[in-house]
């Protein structure tokens, strides 16, 4: 007998306990949930000291130092773009809330 899509969706979410589990669940839900960007972030710094660990180990390799800059600066422009829509998703509420009190005036 065929499951249904009520009993599949159940069996997933069950098995979504864990530090993994919510953030699969959040990457496939429209938005950015706030542990899926610490979630990213911390893989990013685990790949900067990386890259800053083997570039010490062999004697400032040209190439890691590129890759780790360029590591450091998809952070930065990260983190900067998710700042500015969360800036913009404010702004707007704050303009929604401002139309429904004149609204009621």
């Amino acid at each position: 007998m065929a499951k249904s899509n009520n009993d599949t969706d159940a069996a997933l979410s069950s098995d979504n306990s864990g530090f993994f589990g919510p953030i699969v669940d959040n990457i496939f839900q429209p938005g950015v949930n706030s542990q899926v960007v610490i979630f990213i972030n911390v893989v990013f710094v685990i790949l900067l000291i990386l890259f800053i660990t083997l570039a010490v180990l062999w004697e400032l390799n040209i190439h890691l130092i590129i890759l780790g800059s360029l590591t450091f600066i998809l952070i930065i422009s990260i983190n900067w773009f998710l700042a500015e829509i969360q800036k913009v998703k404010m702004e707007s509420a704050q303009e929604h809330n401002e139309e429904d009190h004149n609204k009621k005036d």
